[in-house]
């Protein structure tokens, strides 16, 4: 097998010349090319079982940098390209929220949590008292 970091460090480098590109942006997307560069996509139909995976394999680490914006944006960008549903874009998100839960400290996320124009959250409580994660994605 190859060995590419000479490609990684060099798409890296690249990265690093953007002056428009904030540092979470670059970080973000290093990490989704070596990701993507492991992984062998033959059709736009892979991709959102890609992106479970890039958040079950990279969630921790995506969590611990507060990245969570950067995912959702670049799944917008997807989403506007046609190469994920936006059910694709819930149930991803709904991955990195799982994964969020586990390493939170104990601090809750309050009752709503806008986290765009178009992504809003809701804990919902029922009758028992169990808090449930609601979210709501308008993308019109």
């Amino acid at each position: 097998e190859p060995d590419d970091t000479w490609l990684h460090r060099m798409g890296e480098e690249l990265m690093d010349d953007f002056d428009d590109v904030s540092r979470d942006e670059k970080v973000f997307m290093n990490a989704w090319n070596r990701f993507m560069k492991r992984h062998t996509v033959t059709g736009d139909r892979h991709v959102p079982a890609l992106c479970i995976e890039f958040v079950r394999t990279r969630g921790t680490w995506l969590v611990g940098r507060g990245l969570r914006q950067n995912l959702l944006c670049h799944l917008f960008v997807m989403w506007d390209d046609g190469v994920v549903s936006s059910d694709h874009v819930l149930k991803i998100m709904s991955e990195y929220d799982k994964v969020a839960a586990l390493e939170d400290d104990g601090e809750g996320m309050g009752d709503v949590v806008e986290v765009g124009d178009a992504v809003s959250q809701h804990v919902v409580e029922d009758a028992s008292g169990s808090a449930t994660l609601r979210r709501k994605i308008s993308l019109d």
